[in-house]
């Protein structure tokens, strides 16, 4: 009986390494590019005369949904539609991993200062029939338009979630989903090939960059065993039946409880990463590494000045060598949410503003893109009932930027 039951599990592996190994086989070979820009959705284009006025110097608060008893929601992503609208994706459920959380989607109009109806674009019953497998939970979202793909109001838009078949995060695996009307309609969910052997424990946080050769670099993790950082190159192609995602990928980091990392694009051209700290430190800081070689390799993640409660943050390219990073910037909890600036391509940092501070409150997980015009938007969870979104501009930045260096 043993013999047998052994002889049917390694049949099963066997035919899972052929079968990944043929889908890896026939992907094109890759060709590393060199970084363009900082994350894939702030430089989409924005369609002439879209109607979009904002003063010059603005901060501005929103939310995205409306709260329901009982439900949570939680891991925002936003990214720019082509025409000057925003979208927003979140999941939202019982708690987080339960069966009945969805992903959802909503979009900003500037022009009106409004976010339409939430509308759900991914359930756990509607994943497993695209997918042809069983799926017990959905996870994080990722939002991010393609550069160049489209015109307009029709820029390519993906969407790419975590799936779990049985057990917890550490065996999820990574799908997408493809928009080319503005999120208006989706194409079926597909599973994202990470590599030749099994595909499992990958998980993503934040958007990718653009190479050069208009590749993607999506910064990914694992949970299984060890948490670690990993970099997804992508190449979106067009296939028979849509569109789709080619894929090599490399470790960013052997060290572990490292995760969830968010990359920039130096005003030199290289990249800097920065990470959730998960080791378990008394005192644990956000984490950094950097690549000279387009992402291929990194250096040893270390400590910045930043304090991380092992929680996640997000970070974009401004103006001029100026970056800035959301995070929870203490060492115990979430109940406070910074915004930072850097004015040397994220080698240090400076506090800019305190976007939400309440002792029993919780606004964590953000996500944040620039309009090639100057203006920022940031989406979080607050307070695990709804999803918040401030935007701001470069000038309010600079008048915070001022404040803080004269109290200081």
């Amino acid at each position: 009986m043993v013999t047998k039951i052994a002889l049917i599990l390694f049949t099963l592996v066997v035919y899972t390494v052929a079968w990944y190994g043929e889908l890896w086989s026939a992907h094109p070979k890759y060709e590393y590019g060199a970084p363009v820009g900082s994350s894939v959705a702030t430089e989409a284009s924005i369609e002439k005369g879209s109607g979009v006025i904002y003063p010059e110097n603005f901060y501005e608060e929103s939310f995205v949904n409306s709260p329901e008893e009982g439900t949570v929601s939680h891991v925002s992503t936003v990214a720019l539609l082509g025409d000057g609208r925003v979208m927003a994706a979140w999941y939202a459920g019982s708690r987080e991993g339960a069966r009945d959380v969805s992903i959802y989607t909503s979009v900003y109009d500037p022009v009106a200062r409004l976010w339409a109806p939430e509308r759900v674009v991914v359930t756990r019953v509607s994943a497993s029939k695209e997918l042809g497998r069983y799926v017990k939970k959905l996870g994080n979202p990722v939002l991010f338009t393609e550069p160049g793909a489209g015109h307009g109001a029709n820029d390519r838009l993906w969407l790419v979630y975590v799936t779990v078949p049985i057990g917890g995060w550490s065996v999820s695996s990574l799908n997408y989903k493809v928009s080319v009307d503005g999120g208006e309609s989706w194409s079926d969910s597909k599973k994202l090939i990470t590599g030749p052997l099994f595909n499992i424990s990958t998980l993503v946080k934040n958007a990718p960059v653009q190479l050069d050769n208009g590749a993607l670099l999506l910064p990914v993790y694992h949970e299984l065993m060890r948490k670690f950082p990993e970099i997804l190159f992508m190449t979106p192609v067009e296939t028979e039946d849509g569109f789709g995602l080619y894929v090599r990928n490399k470790r960013a980091s052997t060290t572990g409880g490292v995760l969830q990392g968010a990359v920039l694009v130096t005003e030199e051209g290289g990249l800097r990463a920065f990470y959730r700290n998960a080791t378990g430190a008394d005192k644990s800081y956000v984490l950094t590494s950097t690549s000279s070689d387009n992402g291929l390799t990194w250096t040893r993640p270390e400590n910045t000045t930043i304090p991380n409660p092992n929680s996640g943050l997000d970070v974009v390219r401004g103006e001029g060598g100026r970056a800035l990073i959301v995070l929870n910037d203490t060492f115990n909890d979430r109940a406070r949410l910074a915004l930072y600036y850097s004015t040397d391509s994220g080698a240090t940092w400076s506090m800019a503003r305190v976007l939400e501070d309440e002792a029993l409150g919780e606004f964590s997980y953000p996500s944040i893109v620039r309009e090639s015009r100057g203006v920022y938007h940031v989406t979080y969870t607050y307070d695990r009932k709804r999803i918040k979104h401030i935007t701001f501009s470069d000038e309010w930045l600079i008048s915070q930027m001022l404040k803080e260096k004269s109290d200081g």
